[in-house]
């Protein structure tokens, strides 16, 4: 994260840079075009020292050339990244008519030097920027580590699962004894047996569940009922018949 954020602080700053080089170089190709271009004469620099004297514009000027060939005038020569002329040289210079003791060697590296150094500089503040943001690229995997990989990543998932299987049958072993000491041992019940019969019903007391059943057993009433009727109907037939 902070790497990707250096990144981005430097594409920033290179961009913000090359604009303002952009916009440099724009406003000197402008100073370019309005500037007069003459001839001017190298001065050694101890005519230079003695020429700051009088005219203080001089005075921080590294190199000194005398202009025109009638009308002498004097100007600091600015030669940027420009190879410095030799006293006693003849060079064409750029000089803008509003201020006549300035002038600028009618070289590339002398007009525009400063904005090529901060465009050059801007481009490399953003291209580390972008190469940051982009971050380590990934590896390359080859046959042989992509299964050494697999099988690896296997391995892990077979040792999770043989944990989990052992750690669920020790929480059920466990839920087992907990559960076997809480069981406790039941008390013999006594319950009773019910037996039922036609004419009564008889209760067995007996140590075992309660079992319901009933026992039919035939008694003396129903035969004799069903005779009687038997009789008595015979007699009635017999005396209508009569």
């Amino acid at each position: 994260m902070i790497r990707r954020l250096v990144g981005v602080a430097l594409l920033v700053v290179g961009g913000l840079l090359l604009f303002g080089a952009l916009q440099g170089a724009w406003e000197r190709e402008i100073w370019r075009g309005n500037a007069v271009e003459v001839d001017g004469l190298v001065l050694p620099p101890e005519a230079g020292i003695k020429l700051a004297q009088t005219i203080p514009a001089l005075a921080a000027a590294k190199t000194v050339v005398r202009l025109g060939y009638v009308r002498s005038v004097y100007a600091g020569l600015e030669t940027g990244f420009a190879t410095t002329p030799q006293p006693g040289d003849r060079v064409a210079v750029l000089m803008d008519p509003q201020q006549q003791n300035q002038a600028v060697l009618n070289d590339p590296l002398a007009i525009w030097g400063d904005q090529l150094v901060a465009g050059v500089v801007a481009l490399v503040l953003a291209l580390a920027g972008l190469v940051m943001m982009r971050g380590r690229p990934g590896r390359v995997v080859t046959a042989g580590g992509a299964t050494a990989a697999i099988a690896a990543v296997l391995r892990q998932v077979a040792a999770k699962q043989a944990g989990a299987d052992s750690s669920a049958r020790a929480s059920a072993a466990r839920t087992a004894s907990a559960a076997t000491a809480a069981v406790k041992p039941a008390r013999p019940v006594f319950a009773s047996v019910v037996q039922r019969h036609r004419d009564g019903i008889v209760t067995v007391q007996r140590s075992s569940p309660t079992v319901t059943r009933t026992v039919e057993r035939p008694t003396g009433v129903g035969p004799i009922l069903i005779l009687a009727v038997i009789v008595v109907a015979l007699a009635v037939y017999l005396v209508m018949a009569a």
